[in-house]
């Protein structure tokens, strides 16, 4: 069998298509041809997106007309197995400008067919069935055609339709056992009709089904996947991908990318219940302008107990030293204020905030939970910044800080964290955009510092302390 995978992610819906190509081989002669089917192995399970078609390669229907014409069938049986968690929908189709069945096949030899002759300067064809509402019977079938039908009863039809018909259909993963749908070809022929084998080539389509949109705010954990996949923040309704990530929990792997301005409530942040928009807790601050390529205006991201968002409104992949990616938040605006669930201001090393900019469900992450200072007695170990560095690669075991790590550039396809190296802003300026990674955690270092995750492509620190007045990124993980 011939195959391709066409692999996208549109929006919220993972969508990936399977092609098989059938190659159906109709032998006309006066003995019994081979027959052959080779069957794929499919295990569903929980770590790639997967889709696979199972077909034989070839299908064989003997027709050897001695008086009158012969008729034959063949049955084929497709199987498809989908990891998808909302399964996947099977059909078919034939060329219309190539729907005739070949007799071209010069590498059929004697010894498959003994007496069998292929004349390469001669391509005598037989026409598939004509169009027909209720079909063809065995008696009624015409001589010199071929024809499908889907299922083992009923009638013959034409094998090009004008809309794909649907073999099968599930709404959750599926193991392919080969028989998850079964189609029929039949032909009939008469001594009128040339010797020689003829083929034709049928595409079986299977498509998974579109995932239903998830939004941050009412994820459970079974919603997150090792590939990663996308889901809606309800506050703006800007798309982000979450995968769960090689320390098993569950991350976002694109960064925070909430505007300037923005109320949170209960409904929808990381916030104390009672809040509506009409009363928010916390209302981040108007997104600082640029005032000329990507510097900002000099008091912006210049104050330890100042709050200040820069939106670049560039939601990409791609940082250098001139593109700024997503947005970026001094410490105080990534915690709601800073504050504990008392809401006293937090200025002690190593605690924590209660609250943070992260959709409902979500927190920022932690560079230590001992409510002790990070950088020493080992607390940093306790964080969530060390164990996703550890966990692909970090040896941080000595220390909260590597030069050889490998948290960046290690990770495969799939489960990459997709961590950004994206700069940051201090004091009016941007700089380090494609060079390093800042991320801001929920940890207070003292009344003007904050902890934070710093890397880049051969360097990592899971547990840095700088001064809170700086722009970082902000990536949220899923849970308490």
């Amino acid at each position: 069998m011939q195959s391709r995978y066409v692999k996208k992610l549109l929006g919220n819906k993972v969508l990936l298509i399977l092609v098989g190509f059938l190659a159906i081989l109709f032998c006309i002669a006066r003995h019994a041809a081979p027959t052959s089917a080779e069957t794929l192995t499919f295990q569903v399970d929980n770590t790639t997106p997967i889709l696979e078609v199972t077909v034989p390669s070839n299908v064989y229907l003997n027709l050897a007309p001695t008086s009158g014409a012969a008729f034959g069938v063949a049955d084929l049986a497709i199987g498809v197995g989908t990891n998808n968690p909302t399964g996947y929908t099977l059909s078919m189709n034939v060329d219309a400008n190539n729907s005739a069945l070949v007799n071209d096949d010069v590498t059929i030899t004697p010894a498959d067919y003994p007496g069998i002759t292929v004349d390469s300067s001669n391509h005598p064809t037989i026409e598939t069935l004509a169009q027909s509402v209720d079909g063809y019977t065995q008696d009624t079938f015409p001589v010199n055609k071929w024809g499908i039908r889907i299922g083992t009863s009923g009638n013959f039809f034409r094998a090009v339709f004008a809309t794909a018909p649907v073999l099968s259909q599930t709404s959750a993963a599926s193991n392919s056992t080969g028989s998850e749908a079964v189609v029929q070809l039949a032909a009939k022929v008469d001594s009128s009709q040339p010797i020689g084998a003829y083929h034709t080539t049928i595409n079986f389509i299977a498509v998974t089904n579109p995932l239903p949109k998830v939004y941050m705010q009412s994820m459970v954990l079974s919603d997150c996947h090792t590939f990663p996949t996308v889901v809606y923040d309800s506050r703006d309704e800007q798309p982000y991908k979450v995968a769960k990530l090689a320390d098993g929990q569950c991350w976002m792997t694109s960064n925070l990318n909430l505007a300037g301005g923005t109320k949170l409530d209960s409904a929808g942040s990381n916030v104390p219940a009672g809040y509506t928009q009409s009363d928010p807790y916390y209302t981040l601050p108007a997104s600082t302008a640029i005032s000329s390529g990507t510097s900002v205006p000099s008091d912006q991201f210049s104050s330890d107990s100042g709050q200040y968002v820069f939106n670049t409104n560039n939601n990409t992949d791609t940082c250098n030293s001139s593109t700024p990616c997503n947005s970026y938040y001094s410490w105080l605006v990534a915690t709601a204020g800073g504050k504990d669930s008392s809401g006293n201001a937090v200025t002690t090393d190593g605690y924590n905030t209660a609250y943070s900019i992260c959709p409902k469900g979500w927190r920022l992450p932690t560079s230590t939970t001992s409510n002790a200072r990070a950088t020493i007695d080992n607390n940093w170990k306790t964080g969530d910044w060390y164990a996703l560095a550890i966990a692909y690669g970090a040896n941080l075991e000595s220390n909260y800080y590597q030069r050889a790590a490998t948290f960046y550039n290690n990770a495969g396809p799939g489960t990459t964290p997709n961590f950004l190296l994206a700069g940051r802003y201090t004091s009016g300026s941007f700089d380090y955009s494609g060079s390093y990674g800042y991320y801001w955690s929920a940890t207070s270092s003292f009344s003007t510092y904050a902890y934070y995750l710093n890397f880049n492509s051969s360097y990592v620190n899971s547990a840095n302390s700088t001064l809170r007045r700086r722009g970082f990124s902000v990536r949220c993980v899923f849970g308490s």
